[in-house]
């Protein structure tokens, strides 16, 4: 079983695969954190759900850094 998903935990994610800054206030921060906390809580992978945000936003839905991710606290 998974993690609890948080918004924290979500844009490090993002960011850890990425390779983006994701500075507060940002528009892709802020994408991010209103797409986690529509699901905060979920344990599903966090990766399922990066895959879903990058296809709904136009970036391709692949995951570069799983084990950094996996690896989150």
């Amino acid at each position: 079983m998974s993690k609890p998903l948080t918004v924290d935990r979500f844009i490090e994610a993002f960011r850890l695969d990425m390779s983006w800054e994701c500075a507060p206030g940002t528009r892709i921060t802020n994408e991010l954190t209103e797409f986690a906390r529509e699901r905060e809580g979920s344990t599903r992978e966090i990766i399922e759900y990066l895959i879903m945000f990058k296809m709904a936003h136009g970036i391709r839905p692949e995951i570069r850094n799983s084990d950094a991710i996996d690896a989150l606290p």
